[in-house]
């Protein structure tokens, strides 16, 4: 309920609305006031039914029907508040006799009561957004593993010659994957800066940064754990030398991938780096395959029996 009430609030603060004259304080038959940027003051003796500030500070002395709204500002109330009180980035100050009866919501504000003032409900201290349970993040773990899982998959399905060579890459090629890696996450900055120092460039620059990095990140993570789910597979004797498309290797090693992720301190630090790893994997592959000896990049396998590239 009091999430309602705040966006009842924000909503009020966006309402194309006249404010209030600087000091006046609307009469019992004009239902609520909104001042914008100016101070509204309720004299002692005087009813209002509604009252919201935004911008400025508020000060009841007299009485006001219903709720009191008050964002970015203050508010000093010595006189009563029949409804609920409701601050937004700001203070509120409760006199002696100070009398509210319904709640006092602070969102990411505070307040100062007198030991005699009444306050009818409770006192929350919330923050302004939203909050997420721990179920929230376990299902959204969940539900990018998934999402990772799936495109591990697809890519095993729509090259999955390509995917076991750069994860071979990894494991015989280790000295140009690591320069590979280095001067691809070296070099692809370089130049999108480079391109941004020119109008022209901008495009280009903002497409590397903000398309193909993060691209070539993701489809480098697929590769990593795609061979971290190999060499797991190796290691419990199971031989997938003789599939074509490694379904399982990308199923397991994505999913451990993402374990690893959770790990505190380091996880993601190590699942950045898989990513990076494997993109300088895919790099390298590519890089054989323009120079034409893709066929001898890394060895194959053939029915179990390591068949040596042809020099």
């Amino acid at each position: 309920m009091r999430r309602l009430v705040l966006v009842f609030v924000l909503a009020l603060a966006l309402w194309p609305v006249t404010a209030g004259a600087q000091g006046n304080a609307p009469t019992s038959e004009e239902g609520f006031q909104v001042n914008i940027a100016s101070p509204i003051t309720v004299p002692s003796g005087q009813t209002v039914p509604s009252v919201v500030v935004i911008g400025d500070s508020a000060t009841i002395d007299g009485v006001v029907q219903h709720d009191l709204v008050v964002i970015d500002g203050d508010a000093r109330i010595t006189g009563t508040v029949n409804g609920t009180v409701t601050s937004v980035n700001g203070h509120i100050e409760l006199g002696p006799e100070a009398r509210v009866a319904e709640d006092v919501l602070l969102y990411r504000s505070s307040i100062n009561r007198g030991a005699e003032s009444v306050i009818g409900g409770t006192v929350s201290r919330e923050q302004v957004g939203f909050s997420f349970g721990r179920g929230f993040y376990i299902w959204f773990w969940v539900s990018m593993t998934l999402a990772v899982v799936l495109a591990g998959l697809l890519f095993a399905a729509i090259a999955g010659r390509q995917l076991l060579d750069a994860t071979r890459v990894i494991g015989t090629r280790a000295g140009q994957t690591a320069i590979s890696t280095v001067l691809l996450w070296v070099l692809l900055p370089i130049v999108a800066v480079l391109a941004m120092l020119t109008v022209v460039g901008i495009p280009f620059g903002l497409g590397i940064l903000l398309l193909l990095l993060p691209a070539l990140w993701f489809v480098g993570y697929l590769v990593t754990g795609t061979a971290l789910g190999g060499l797991l597979l190796r290691a419990a004797r199971r031989d997938q030398k003789r599939v074509a498309q490694p379904y399982l290797a990308a199923f397991i090693g994505l999913i451990v991938a993402q374990l690893v992720g959770l790990i505190p301190w380091f996880g993601g630090t190590l699942v950045m780096i898989a990513g990076l790893v494997g993109a300088g994997a895919l790099a390298y592959r590519a890089w054989m395959a323009l120079r034409g000896s893709a066929g001898n990049t890394v060895p194959r396998q053939v029915t179990g029996t390591t068949v040596s590239p042809v020099s």
